[in-house]
């Protein structure tokens, strides 16, 4: 048997583990050597007092999440939207350009 410390988030799902504890909040467990926790903790509850794999359907739903946007992803969406901003906004000023050269001429002859 083997003492680890593992990390366990508000949802029960273990996040890490250690051979020391690395925060007050760690909870001390014994696990065999060879447990699959040690090679990949994040496909375990801490349910009981014991660890507890995650089931077929819980995996594909964990695998399934879609990622958030990483800072790269937002910063290129962003960039998007202000080229059609700004797009936008250069056809309104043509538009307006237009219905200026239109009516400034009667808006001066009729004063």
């Amino acid at each position: 048997m083997k003492t680890i410390y593992i990390t366990v988030d508000n949802n029960g799902r273990i996040t890490g583990y250690g051979s020391s504890r690395g925060m007050d909040t760690d909870i001390e467990i014994q696990v065999e050597e060879d447990h699959e926790l040690l090679d990949n903790p994040l496909i375990y509850y801490y349910v009981d007092g014991q660890p507890r794999r995650m089931s077929q359907e819980e995996l594909d739903s964990f695998i399934n999440t879609p990622k958030p946007p990483t800072i790269e992803e937002k910063l290129a969406k962003t960039q998007d939207e202000l080229i059609k901003t700004r797009n936008k906004l250069s056809q309104t000023e043509e538009t307006l350009d237009g219905i200026l050269t239109v009516l400034l001429p009667s808006i001066v002859n009729s004063s």
